[in-house]
């Protein structure tokens, strides 16, 4: 490696704020046995409530293609 003996300021990009901080969790007690529902148990409970209806039907779409004839010489 060749380096230039002439010692030039190397220019310095601003820094970007590396400092991260994390939140400190702090278990609470642990809830009772009937009060332990997941999102999923409550979700399967409206869901079974829920009356049901069906399923919308997808009105048919039409596309539509251009007839292209490519002519190659």
């Amino acid at each position: 490696l060749n380096l230039p003996k002439g010692k030039k300021p190397a220019p310095r990009a601003a820094e970007p704020n590396n400092h991260t901080e994390y939140a400190s969790i702090q278990p609470g007690p642990a809830p009772a046995p009937e009060d332990n529902l997941t999102y999923a148990d409550l979700d399967m409970v409206h869901l079974n409530r829920a009356p049901k209806q069906p399923a919308p039907k997808p009105e048919p779409s039409y596309s539509e293609y251009a007839s292209v004839q490519v002519q190659r010489k």
